[in-house]
C-alpha cells in the first residue's frame, strides 16, 4: 500500500421516504502507520424505488465522502462557466480527531485469525500476514498486522466482505 491510508464507510438506520432511500453514514480515513484518523458523518440517499435503493445510497455516500473530503471536482458545478473553471469549494468540515492507538483486543486478533483461515485458506499462523497482504493489497511487513483496535477492525471488515 503506497500511502497506507484505509477508508471505511459504515451505514445505519436505512429508511425509505417517498421513494428515496436514506441512510446515516460515518466515514473514516485511517493512517495505518500513525493511527491518526479523520472522520465525519452525513446523510446518504439513493433514488431507486426497489431493493437497489440501499446500494444506490451507499454508492452515492462513498462518492460524496471521497469527492468532498479530498476536494475532487465532479464536473457538475452549476456555477462553473463553460470556458472558465472555478476553484473547488472546500468540503464540509468533518470532525478530525487524532486517535491514540489502543492495542487490538484478543477477540479482534482471534477474529482476524479465524477469518484468515476460513476466507484465505491459510494452513499455519505464519501464512496469515502474507495472505492478508495479498488479499487486501497491503504491506504489513514493517509492522504487526494489527497495531491498534482501529486497524484490526478495518482488517476484520475487509476480510468479512471478501467473497
Amino acid at each position: 500500500m503506497k500511502h497506507a491510508v484505509i477508508f471505511t464507510l459504515s451505514t445505519s438506520n436505512p429508511r425509505v421516504e417517498n421513494g428515496v432511500t436514506w441512510i446515516d453514514c460515518t466515514f473514516r480515513f485511517l493512517d495505518a502507520e500513525s493511527g491518526e484518523e479523520l472522520a465525519g458523518t452525513f446523510l446518504g440517499s439513493g433514488s431507486a424505488r426497489d431493493e437497489k435503493g440501499h446500494y444506490a445510497a451507499v454508492t452515492g455516500a462513498i462518492k460524496y465522502a471521497l469527492t468532498s473530503t479530498l476536494l475532487i471536482p465532479t464536473g457538475d458545478d452549476p456555477e462553473n462557466d463553460e470556458n472558465e473553471a472555478k476553484a473547488v469549494k472546500p468540503a464540509p468540515n468533518p470532525v478530525a480527531k487524532p486517535a491514540a492507538p489502543k492495542q487490538p483486543t484478543k477477540e479482534q486478533l482471534k477474529q482476524i485469525n479465524e477469518l484468515a483461515y476460513a476466507k484465505l485458506a491459510v494452513k499455519t499462523d505464519e501464512e496469515i500476514v502474507p495472505a492478508i497482504n495479498k488479499a487486501l493489497g497491503t504491506d504489513h511487513s514493517k509492522m504487526k498486522i494489527a497495531t491498534d483496535v482501529t486497524i484490526a477492525q478495518a482488517i476484520i471488515d475487509a476480510l468479512t466482505n471478501l467473497s
